[in-house]
């Protein structure tokens, strides 16, 4: 460990000289939403903790093993650019104060209980450090003293065994009443037992108000991505046509939000979205617009002459 300690004095040094931190949060309208809506995450949740869904928006992250760091950037920046800042500084945090993490010393308080197995301090040091492992239970606490934020680790499973993984966890020197970052227990793909899965994935649950009408989906126990793979056309979420519209002149906005007005949705029943209409120009070619729906033809299925 003492060509770790080495290391972690140098990086230290590095970002005391260079003042190397995390900005601060970007204040952004609540009415924006900071991504799109992850469909898996949404249908385990219905299935699971529907109650989830009224005030939250299960938001997609890039599932390369870095996914928790990438949700918690999302949510304090509105895009995953600053995840690997944020894993830097979670390894050393973890380094600087062995006594919080290091169960093998005798001072270390134990911060999970026995519900939930804390791996050697070398291991949970190692997975912090090394780019695209996936993360413990551990790690939520330290990252959590990184952004002087709580964590709210939600796991849609309910049973006994299970339960401590849903939990509020507020790492070192963190302000439990500051505001938190709900993340979720997911899978990349749908699980086949929504009941008896084993979670590979993080989310980020964000906190809207008109949850429902962000992106509806249809609830039928599978992605509807998946379900319509194999038909003429792929059927797209509800959007809004002046949405449909700007979209041709820009697929993406600095901070990757995506502005989603209720007031203008096509659970709302815009009168636009009665009409069928064809854009061309889109990011899918040419498609077509029928009662706020788009629609664009599948490149996995070819034209029979």
């Amino acid at each position: 460990m003492d060509a770790v300690t080495t290391a972690v004095g140098h990086e230290t040094l590095l970002h005391q000289t260079y003042n190397v931190n995390l900005p601060p949060p970007y204040h952004r309208d609540a009415n924006l939403v900071p991504g799109t809506r992850d469909r898996t995450a949404s249908n385990i949740l219905h299935a699971l903790k529907p109650d989830l869904l009224r005030d939250h928006v299960p938001l997609a992250v890039a599932g390369d093993g870095n996914c928790f760091f990438r949700a918690l950037c999302r949510q304090m920046y509105g895009s995953e650019d600053l995840h690997a800042l944020l894993r830097l500084l979670t390894a050393v945090e973890i380094a600087c104060f062995p006594s919080v993490y290091d169960t093998a010393r005798p001072e270390y308080q134990s911060i999970l209980g026995d519900e939930i197995y804390v791996p050697p301090y070398r291991e949970i040091l190692q997975t912090a450090c090394t780019f695209g492992t996936e993360v413990e239970m551990i790690h939520l606490y330290a990252a959590s003293a990184v952004i002087r934020r709580p964590i709210r680790s939600a796991y849609p499973v309910a049973n006994a065994h299970l339960s401590a993984w849903d939990r509020e966890v507020v790492g070192r020197n963190v302000d439990a009443q500051s505001p938190h970052v709900h993340i979720l227990w997911s899978t990349v793909s749908a699980p086949v037992d929504m009941h008896n899965y084993t979670p590979n994935h993080f989310v980020l649950l964000y906190p809207v108000a008109n949850a429902a009408t962000i992106e509806p989906v249809e609830y039928d126990g599978a992605e509807t991505t998946a379900d319509v793979s194999a038909q003429r056309y792929v059927q797209e979420p509800p959007v809004d046509c002046h949405d449909a519209v700007a979209a041709h002149a820009s697929t993406s906005s600095r901070d990757e939000q995506l502005d989603y007005d209720g007031a203008e949705s096509a659970a709302e029943g815009h009168d636009d979205d009665q009409q069928v209409k064809l854009l061309p120009g889109h990011k899918r070619g040419v498609v077509l617009l029928v009662k706020g729906y788009l629609f664009a033809k599948d490149k996995n299925v070819k034209d029979k002459r």
